[in-house]
């Protein structure tokens, strides 16, 4: 009797201590209750693919002493000679081609490279120009110093089709860096800092992502109009696709400057592309408040990518969020045009078509925007 009863308790004595051990594993392994979730843009950021985790400070959690985060060009510096300051541009080569009308991303690009490159001379190279009722291309160009009107469409290279109008930019610009050298820009690259530093070499090109996304963007590139690397890249356009899409723009300069590295200066990914172009990136500069691109000392631009129509927000949008991508555009808006700006913002807010949170603050922050600035035109 007494063992049967036993018996009996055997199962339920079993139950307490599973629970007990599930209760102990809980306890020990579960986060503090004070850890806040973060947001799933925040917690990955995709790098060429794979998946690292960070923080919400995580931009400041890379290592930029690291040697792959460094400007050590191995190029060959000539003394003798320099790359010219002319700024080219490069727009409208087909009539309403643009994904995106001329608006506040151009300008602010446009304003950035005058303000910070002070360049001789900006060329603009157009086959259409934007409607004289668009008021950023007013407020731009002013900056212009010369227009270059393209007397023909760009429909092939070396008897290769040319279809698509990005291919056609990447023609051009090759060739007017052969015919005078300087430095082309996209119009969504906005100038952080001076780039005399970088015109004593003869070619210089920013690294744009890693691993197997690795290459050499050409939307900014700085060269001698003889640069060696230059004209070796141009004569791989031979074999032109209009089907590959970032062929020869991107891999293939990547390629050459491990062959010839003595001909180019490979920037870091961090100096012109970063953050890049992957949703995480995106997400983290146009939603959060976390960068500031002024303050990090090692970037001489930013690559927008034009990424999506996040890229082109209105004046009001810039004006009432504070992320680091509207900070960032707010630094290079002169006072006249902030002002306008507020007025409409006031105007939507009185409309109830905003609403007035986040704002009282605008002002203080704007200056603390323009002293970052004026610390690190250096």
């Amino acid at each position: 009797m007494f063992f049967s009863r036993k018996r009996t308790f055997v199962p339920f004595i079993c139950l307490i201590l599973l629970l007990y051990a599930a209760l102990v594993i809980y306890f020990t392994e579960s986060p503090p209750e004070d850890v806040p979730e973060l947001p799933l843009s925040l917690r990955y950021w995709e790098r060429s693919g794979d998946q690292t985790i960070y923080d919400v400070n995580y931009m400041e959690r890379l290592n930029f002493s690291t040697p792959d985060l460094q400007d050590n060009c191995t190029a060959i510096i000539r003394q003798h000679r320099r790359i010219p300051k002319i700024i080219h541009y490069v727009f409208g080569l087909k009539e309403n081609f643009d994904k995106y009308d001329f608006g506040l991303v151009q300008y602010v690009a446009i304003k950035s490279a005058h303000e910070m490159i002070k360049p001789k001379k900006i060329i603009l190279h157009f086959r259409y120009l934007p409607p004289d009722s668009n008021i950023w291309w007013q407020h731009a160009k002013q900056y212009v110093t010369e227009f270059h009107y393209l007397e023909s469409d760009v429909t092939e290279v070396f008897g290769n089709p040319v279809r698509r109008v990005a291919h056609m930019a990447d023609v051009v610009r090759m060739q007017e860096l052969m015919k005078t050298g300087g430095i082309y820009l996209d119009f969504d690259v906005i100038v952080l800092k001076s780039f005399d530093k970088l015109l004593h070499h003869d070619f210089v090109l920013g690294q744009e992502a890693d691993g197997e996304y690795v290459g050499l963007a050409n939307a900014l590139m700085i060269g001698h109009k003889d640069s060696l690397f230059l004209k070796r890249w141009w004569q791989h356009y031979v074999d032109f696709n209009d089907d590959d899409w970032s062929g020869l723009s991107v891999k293939l300069p990547y390629k050459l400057s491990l062959e010839f590295p003595e001909e180019i200066c490979h920037l870091p990914r961090t100096s012109f592309f970063y953050p890049s172009y992957f949703f995480n990136h995106v997400d983290f500069v146009h939603k959060q408040d976390e960068f500031v691109f002024k303050k990090n000392g090692f970037q001489y631009a930013f690559h927008s990518s034009m990424q999506a129509s996040i890229s082109n927000e209105s004046l009001t949008d810039v004006i009432a969020r504070n992320t680091s991508y509207t900070r960032l555009m707010r630094m290079f808006l002169p006072e006249e045009i902030l002002y306008e700006g507020r007025v409409q913002l006031e105007k939507e807010i009185q409309d109830g078509k905003r609403s007035y949170e986040g704002n009282l603050n605008f002002m203080k922050k704007l200056d603390l925007d323009r002293i970052l600035l004026s610390e690190n035109d250096n």
